[in-house]
């Protein structure tokens, strides 16, 4: 059988499997190319689905094909002059040990079924640590076709993770996309087109897996993924890449209590597009962290009269909406400023402006983060408030629909957003209030199923 009869077996194959699934072809099918560069080695871990209809077609499991993911060992890393570090002291305390290593095919399979109890400590470190790996390794590699493919799997990830939060099928597809890029970056041969884009692909990856292991309270772990990014964006020299970077940076460094270090990279603006935008709105949430409220106040001002100079929609866009601003996430922003500044009534204005009810938005697997997180917000903004709309009832009112999550649901973000109304309900003037005794209870309640680290990210 040719290569090329090869690949029609695979996408005839393939097809079936499309049709039989509902569903269309994610990326173009397989080529004599492709099948070329899975013969001589240059691309040992092929997608999923090519790897399911290689299998197929030539009636062999996947060890017997000489698929699997090329990785230097410890060994082999230990001859060269030594990796670099791009952590600081803080993060590169790394528990992972020196021997770790994941089974990531069982994983891919593993991680839909077993969701959230499917992540671990050590396995988010492991990929942390392969983040700095890559940018110790000499570069480059081969075949085009893999770029796209391993686009489209970043595209699919980074939307998914936006609107559902689901930080396994996070992890999942930023896994698929690094078994994709991996080959390439330990090569050489690439134009300098494709080069530019597999280091944009790779940072981009690198951001997703950020997100992915704060959200699930690994913040340094987090932190070192972002500076692997960073690495990546300079490699591309990608002003907007790396506009993107800060705001991850920015992010861990708020939820994780340090809103000194989030105000430097917010400050790092990088042109007029969504990036720059996102990074200005996280300037006054660190400034509000900080008392100064108001310079926040008047940043503020000043961010809402010129958002439309900040309409200029960026190359990244096509990467997935994890790398997108639009208009409900800057009103999220604002709902959330207006809540930490104590503005009850503004607050509800921008809540009420998203349109999120009783209930998460409509079409969405799970549910999106920020309408949790708004109306979290709103709760703390209500019981601060000492108007006719504030108080115990009102709070109670708006944190009800987000009580009702199931455990798998309350990631990071709204451990600390709860552990922030868990706190104020402590204070003397709602200890003997009916409303805010039964409200503390059913926050604690709330607390003893979600994860509690250092902070969280959206």
């Amino acid at each position: 059988m040719s290569r090329q009869e090869l690949a029609d077996a695979c996408n005839a194959f393939l097809a079936k499997w499309y049709k039989s699934q509902d569903r269309g072809p994610r990326w173009a099918g397989l080529t004599e190319r492709s099948i070329g560069a899975i013969e001589r080695g240059d691309n040992r871990w092929p997608n999923e689905d090519y790897r399911m209809a290689l299998c197929a077609v030539l009636k062999a499991d996947e060890k017997s094909l000489g698929l699997y993911i090329d990785r230097t060992t410890a060994d082999e890393r230990a001859s060269t002059d030594g990796p670099v570090s791009l952590a600081d002291p803080e993060t590169s305390a790394s528990p992972l040990p020196q021997d770790a290593r994941i089974d990531r095919r069982s994983l891919l399979t593993a991680l839909p079924v077993a969701g959230a109890a499917g992540l671990s400590s050590t396995f988010l470190w492991s990929l942390a640590s392969e983040s700095i790996e890559l940018v110790n390794d000499s570069p480059m590699g081969y075949a085009r076709d893999t770029l796209s493919a391993a686009r489209g799997h970043l595209q699919g990830a980074t939307t998914d993770y936006v609107l559902t939060s689901d930080l396994p099928a996070a992890v999942a597809g930023a896994l698929s996309t690094g078994a994709l890029l991996s080959p390439l970056l330990r090569r050489g041969g690439l134009s300098v087109s494709d080069t530019q884009e597999l280091y944009v692909l790779q940072g981009a990856s690198c951001l997703l897996l950020a997100s992915a292991s704060h959200d699930f309270g690994e913040s340094a772990a987090g932190m070192m993924h972002a500076e692997a990014a960073g690495y990546f964006a300079e490699r591309a020299g990608h002003p907007e890449l790396a506009g993107w970077v800060n705001c991850t940076k920015a992010m861990i460094d708020l939820w994780r209590g340090r809103p000194g270090s989030a105000l430097k990279h917010a400050a790092k603006f990088t042109g007029r597009r969504s990036d720059s935008y996102r990074l200005r709105g996280l300037q006054v949430r660190a400034l509000t962290q900080l008392g100064r409220r108001s310079d926040a106040m008047e940043h503020l001002a000043l961010l809402e009269g010129e958002k439309n100079n900040f309409n200029e929609a960026g190359e990244l866009g096509d990467l997935g909406a994890m790398f997108t601003f639009p208009e409900g996430r800057q009103q999220y922003y604002s709902a959330v400023t207006y809540a930490l500044l104590g503005n009850c009534e503004l607050a509800e204005e921008y809540v009420l402006a998203l349109g999120y009810g009783g209930a998460p938005p409509i079409g969405m697997k799970t549910w999106p983060i920020s309408w949790a997180l708004s109306r979290g917000h709103l709760a703390l903004a209500r019981l601060s408030s000492a108007g006719a709309e504030g108080g115990p009832e009102a709070a109670a009112e708006a944190l009800a629909p987000v009580l009702a999550l199931s455990e798998g649901q309350r990631i990071n973000q709204l451990a600390q957003v709860f552990q922030a109304l868990a706190d104020q309900l402590d204070m003397p003037q709602f200890q003997t209030n009916v409303t805010a005794t039964m409200l503390r209870e059913q926050v604690r309640d709330f607390l003893g199923g979600a994860v509690r680290r250092e902070g969280a990210l959206t």
